[in-house]
């Protein structure tokens, strides 16, 4: 289930698609690499799905990650 919105700071549609596919993904991430720190998953779920979009954005689809580090910041605050 895909559908375009515009985000606000661009011009470009932003790609929202469905998380929950990648969900079981992101939690055994999410155990791997954070699992000894005390936080579960649930604290930073949104985090992920926020990852997910912008990674699928085709705004960002460079790969120049330092080109584009201050607009994912912004994105992401206006996320939370």
């Amino acid at each position: 289930m895909s559908r375009s919105s515009r985000c606000p700071a661009r011009s470009a549609p932003l790609e929202v698609h469905d998380v929950k596919s990648f969900e079981a993904d992101f939690a055994a991430h999410h155990k791997q690499t954070y699992g000894s720190t005390g936080r579960n998953y649930d604290q930073d779920r949104s985090a992920y799905a926020f990852g997910s979009r912008m990674g699928s954005d085709s705004s960002y689809n460079s790969g120049d990650y330092d080109r584009y580090d201050a607009d994912l910041r912004r994105e992401s605050d206006k996320a939370k």
